[in-house]
């Protein structure tokens, strides 16, 4: 093996006869046999490491697609390109919809604007073919016209239909419902640490059933819709069995989570927690995001949660327009054991204020 130094590069000639070096690993590695393995330092070769920029909003989105995988739910990705027949959640206002000038068949002259649509012409697809108990997910990018030209939006489309396993050990299963996709939603939203920042209120949106629709608000500000879809959609997709869906613009969301990235970390606190439930009787009309809001309010620090667990609404609430929710409140202290008194105290603050604001009526 020769050598020759040319300014601290060496040219190396590897004899004929040495047929087993091929590549410059190998070469190292007779070098390091000359030099001796003894002499070399058992340390990491030193190497300048660069700064890698983290696209947050494919951290929030990998996020969310865990999230809804583990809930249960499939990704799938359909056709951007609709009909005319199909643009049902597709059009906002049809006028600034995207249109080919030569489509290819009349199934795609339109780029849709929304997306469940495709997801109730995939349910229909696979319920014609026997496959049954269907929950999708799907994040993709809409296009549409403004005043001010062009504009993007990335949208995630929820939907499902059939039965669900509510508890894997004994098999239990559960209709797929309007409160199942609602759960998943704030699941989500628990997932990414905003759930004290997002409320539901009565949707209007048409293609959805008049009695069990929400939409979805970050901060009072409309973020998406979810609900049953409407009979009259769904059977002309020819589907004879209720339908699930909801639409969130990750777009807003994704704006709001970089904005206010500020992550904070507090301690499980190792004292017990108290359980308080309370029922209130009041308007049909006034919804149960009021009623938490209110209670959130009122709850102080020790409030750590509260959750509605039950709504009733019998034939003489219905004549009435009245309805009766029950909620759950957590309260737990990082310092001590929370005193009965104490929480008593709150809780009467709580009750005193909705009954103020909402003309509500405890019942016990």
């Amino acid at each position: 093996m020769k050598q020759k130094e040319k300014n601290l590069y060496y040219s190396v000639t590897i004899p004929d006869y040495r047929l087993d070096i091929k590549n410059q690993e190998e070469l190292v590695e007779e070098i390091g046999k000359i030099y001796g393995y003894g002499n070399i330092p058992g340390c990491l070769p030193f190497f300048r490491q660069k700064k890698i920029s983290v696209n947050k909003n494919h951290f929030y989105l990998e996020l969310i697609r865990q999230k809804l995988s583990s809930l249960g739910y499939q990704e799938i990705i359909t056709y951007s390109l609709i009909s005319e027949e199909e643009s049902d959640f597709c059009f906002s206002e049809k006028d600034k919809v995207y249109k080919l000038l030569s489509p290819k068949s009349e199934k795609h002259v339109y780029y849709r604007q929304r997306l469940l649509s495709s997801h109730l012409k995939t349910i229909a697809y696979n319920l014609m073919r026997q496959n049954e108990n269907l929950f999708f997910f799907e994040t993709s990018k809409v296009y549409f016209l403004t005043s001010k030209g062009a504009k993007e939006e990335e949208i995630l489309a929820l939907s499902g239909t059939g039965k669900i396993v509510s508890n894997t050990v004994h098999k239990l299963e559960n209709d797929y419902d309007f409160f199942w996709l609602k759960g998943a939603i704030e699941r989500l939203f628990m997932t990414l640490s905003i759930s004290d920042r997002i409320s539901f209120a009565p949707s209007q949106e048409k293609k959805l059933h008049p009695y069990q629709n929400v939409d979805i608000l970050l901060n009072q500000e409309k973020i998406g819709f979810a609900g049953q879809i409407h009979p009259s959609v769904r059977k002309k997709h020819q589907i004879n069995q209720p339908v699930f869906g909801a639409e969130i613009s990750l777009s807003k969301l994704f704006s709001f989570l970089v904005e206010d990235s500020q992550w904070s970390y507090q301690a499980v606190s190792p004292f017990p927690k108290i359980e308080q439930d309370l029922s209130f009787y009041l308007v049909e009309d006034i919804p149960a995001s009021k009623v938490i809001e209110i209670i959130k309010k009122n709850g102080g620090s020790l409030l750590k949660a509260v959750s509605i667990f039950d709504a009733y609404q019998n034939k003489e609430d219905k004549e009435s327009q009245k309805k009766s929710l029950a909620f759950r409140l957590t309260f737990q202290s990082q310092k001590k054991t929370l005193q009965k008194l104490e929480v008593d105290k709150i809780v009467q603050k709580i009750i005193q204020q909705v009954q103020i604001s909402l003309d509500a009526k405890l019942k016990v």
